[in-house]
């Protein structure tokens, strides 16, 4: 059994504000990525080399973090991220050359593995599965409005004083969070018994949404450095446009975060996830065809409405698919599957965009996430003949475990 003391009120609170710095930081340097390694004599595979490197730097902290996190603490893997954030932009500010901005990718990716399971379990230990929908949309919501932020800053300020600026403000950024750690360090874990949290201790639903999510997440690996990259050597556009391209999609995003957040806690997550696969699809095989700036914007913005139903229900499913014992090492392991398919996603979108067009990466991520439709569908069968009784579409979904109440877990929980 699993015993949570939750000694400070107001965490949710402090949970969204650090995940909107956090979006707002590390989005400053990333969102005009593949137009900055481009500047310093990038090719189009050399990019999908370092996103690739960055995706698998992503995957092995994430599986790090999720282990460290439930033997040690979730405080222990939020200082790894802070230290890699400050790092990775110093590195840029002081000794830039085409290296070192591409190592700086990478450790900023790294960082995030640090931060998210540890932020995501500590949510799900929170709130109840009927309602952790809305809440991980707002987390997520949370997050997109410091990267909307962040994409319009950026194009600003690249475009009047270059890019190491935004490294410089990442690093500074990234302290500001600190305080999260001690507050964080408030939720205490004591296991009564020794828990075994090897992949043979999951359900075979959640082995099957693991792979689904990987493929899905490979294709959309294949497309995700050449949203902007499309738009400044086809359609020819400057930084700031090309920044205004970004925002649109973070824009859809946060548009409808909290609305799929709702349409998930009600209907359940595997279909919600379902209809998002299928909607991607048709986004993402559309966006490259786009004439002008006006349609790239509206079609950016389509992408992100699409994208919007993903992580929400992602971490729901999972939230009921695991004990809360396994919590951090399931969302470690999950972010470890789909960085290693989205390092591979990376490659072959890189190596597509070189040899065989601007339009081949697009149609790639439609193959791969085609492909991982089949898991996805077999993972909702398996979870219902696991739970036939279970009426709430939430809870019948796919899974077997609950977790606590919150009024079990906090007396004082800030409203969302």
């Amino acid at each position: 059994m699993l015993n949570v003391t939750w000694k400070s009120g107001g965490v949710l609170t402090w949970i969204y504000l650090s995940v909107f710095t956090v979006g707002l930081a590390s989005s400053l340097p990333t969102a005009l990525a593949p137009v900055y390694l481009e500047t310093l004599g990038y090719t189009g595979a050399l990019i999908g080399l370092v996103n690739t490197l960055g995706w698998f730097s992503l995957a092995m902290s994430s599986l790090i973090s999720g282990r460290v996190g439930d033997r040690y603490g979730l405080h222990i893997p939020l200082l790894f991220s802070i230290f890699t954030w400050f790092l990775a932009g110093l590195l840029v500010v002081f000794f830039e050359n085409p290296l070192t901005a591409g190592l700086s990718i990478v450790l900023i990716n790294a960082g995030l593995g640090f931060y998210t399971p540890p932020m995501v379990t500590a949510l799900s230990m929170l709130v109840t599965n009927e309602e952790a929908g809305v809440y991980f949309s707002v987390y997520y919501s949370s997050s997109l409005a410091g990267s909307l932020l962040a994409a319009f800053l950026a194009g600003c300020i690249a475009n009047v004083h270059g890019f190491k600026p935004l490294f410089l403000v990442m690093s500074m950024l990234s302290l500001v969070i600190t305080p999260l750690v001690k507050i964080i360090r408030s939720v205490q874990f004591k296991r009564e018994e020794v828990v075994k949290t090897g992949i043979s201790q999951f359900t075979s639903s959640f082995k099957m949404f693991v792979v689904g999510m990987a493929l899905h997440e490979g294709g959309f690996a294949a497309i995700a450095p050449y949203i902007s990259l499309y738009a400044y050597t086809d359609l020819k556009l400057n930084k700031f446009l090309v920044g205004l391209v970004v925002s649109a999609w973070n824009a859809g995003l946060l548009a409808t975060q909290v609305p799929w957040g709702k349409v998930t806690d009600r209907v359940g997550a595997i279909k919600v996830l379902l209809l998002h696969l299928i909607l991607s699809n048709l986004t993402w095989v559309s966006y490259p065809f786009s004439p002008s700036f006006n349609v790239a914007v509206a079609l950016a913005f389509a992408l992100g409405v699409g994208g919007s139903m993903d992580l929400p229900a992602r971490r729901t499913a999972i939230s009921i698919l695991t004990p809360p014992q396994l919590r951090g090492t399931a969302m470690g392991f999950l972010d470890f599957a789909v960085g290693v398919a989205g390092s591979a996603g990376y490659v072959l979108g890189g190596i597509t965009w070189d040899l065989l067009g601007h339009k081949a990466p697009f149609i790639l991520s439609v193959i791969l996430n085609t492909a991982g439709l089949p898991f996805i569908t077999r993972c909702f069968l398996l979870s219902r003949e696991s739970t036939p009784s279970l009426g709430n579409p939430s809870t019948r979904l796919c899974l077997l475990y609950t977790s606590p109440s919150p009024r079990d877990l906090s007396t004082s929980r800030m409203p969302s």
